[in-house]
């Protein structure tokens, strides 16, 4: 089948039931159906995989690749690079039970967080999270748990942005728990799973809980290299919090070596770490973190997150009327990004400019952005 129309035809046909009675079963209207059926209407791809769902459908999406490993890993790229969705009947009791589902409600989360914050996905990720915790409670089934794990570790990360500290270190260690149950083939998985709940955990300024679980992922043998950069960020930012600043400057030199063949937003989000890094070791970081920004893609969110390191580096520098055109841009963007952490950034942001006898340009600036984050509480 090539298109959503098709699928509600063939419902329609296998069933032997009208359009009324196809759009009672869909909570629709009737002229909604007839509407895609007749290809008078299109519909939002988050809407089209719930009418889907209770038709006892799921969705797959596919690359055009015939390499399997390939295809799921750049599954994680936009829904706009996809070539193809190739809907399968499935029991709709069981959904949260099949691995290529799970996978996918996983990777609708990274992108959904991803590209406006945590906020805009908060609830349907608790909903997803409680539904797989009690479908995997008993599974062995590999490929389900390490897709479970993955969802758990977006969730984790989706839910912190979002502010909820509580749940989402929840979700991490379930993260891990999962990924340890995949029976010594989840090594990737847990390596995701600690690198989330490190990131939670330091965020929630728990620095020596962050550190610690950080040293064990890096004991996680047979690591991909951009992961286990990932992973000393990670622990030399926990370093420099309590204390140790020459472990945390070593660290975060030895992830910078780490990263030389990594490429696009992957390396943005590594860069603008290791910035971020430098900045709180008190060392200059601005242009680093500006190479973080330029290499953010279409993603604003993590646009905007890298631009607020990169004015807070600006401002705590030695010229901080550099920070007055990024101060506008991301007063002109705040408006379109829903997440809590990027709200922090932007009071932590002001409070440097209050407290800071600043010139009357950059105070101009930082005023504009308090106009338009006048909903940041």
């Amino acid at each position: 089948m090539n298109s959503f129309a098709d699928v509600l035809r063939a419902t329609q046909a296998s069933q032997q039931i009208s359009q009324s009675e196809l759009a009672e079963e869909v909570g629709q209207s009737q002229k909604w159906v007839s509407d895609i059926l007749q290809g008078r209407r299109d519909t939002k791809w988050k809407k089209a995989i719930e009418v889907l769902d209770k038709l006892g459908w799921r969705v797959r999406i596919e690359r055009k690749c015939e390499d399997d490993d390939v295809r799921r890993r750049q599954f994680t790229t936009s829904v706009a690079a996809m070539a193809s969705v190739i809907v399968i009947p499935s029991d709709r009791l069981s959904s949260y039970r099949d691995a290529d589902y799970v996978e996918g409600l996983a990777q609708h989360i990274k992108q959904r967080n991803f590209a406006m914050g945590g906020v805009t996905v908060q609830r349907e990720t608790m909903h997803h999270l409680v539904l797989v915790e009690r479908e995997t409670r008993d599974t062995k089934d590999v490929a389900l748990l390490l897709a479970a794990s993955e969802l758990a570790s977006q969730a984790a990360i989706a839910l912190n942005d979002s502010g909820g500290a509580h749940i989402a270190v929840r979700a991490g260690h379930l993260a891990a728990d999962l990924a340890r149950r995949a029976a010594g083939r989840g090594h990737d998985a847990l390596a995701r799973a600690m690198g989330s709940l490190c990131r939670v955990l330091y965020d929630h300024r728990d620095y020596e809980q962050s550190l610690a679980l950080a040293a064990r992922a890096l004991r996680i043998p047979d690591l991909a290299t951009e992961q286990a950069a990932r992973l000393q960020i990670r622990h030399a930012r926990a370093c420099g919090r309590v204390g140790y600043e020459h472990g945390a400057r070593a660290g975060l030199d030895q992830a910078m070596s780490l990263i030389s063949d990594v490429g696009g937003q992957n390396r943005a989000l590594l860069v603008g770490d290791i910035g971020t890094g430098l900045s709180e070791l008190g060392l200059e970081s601005a242009d680093l973190i500006g190479q973080a920004v330029n290499g953010a893609g279409d993603s604003l969110r993590l646009r905007c997150t890298l631009m607020a390191r990169q004015i807070q580096a600006q401002i705590n520098g030695p010229s901080p009327e550099r920070a007055i055109p990024l101060l506008i841009t991301l007063a002109n963007a705040l408006p379109f990004v829903a997440s809590t952490r990027l709200d922090k950034r932007v009071r932590e942001i002001l409070a440097l400019v209050e407290d800071r006898p600043h010139g009357s340009d950059l105070r101009a600036a930082a005023e504009h952005l308090r106009l338009l984050a006048a909903g940041i509480k």
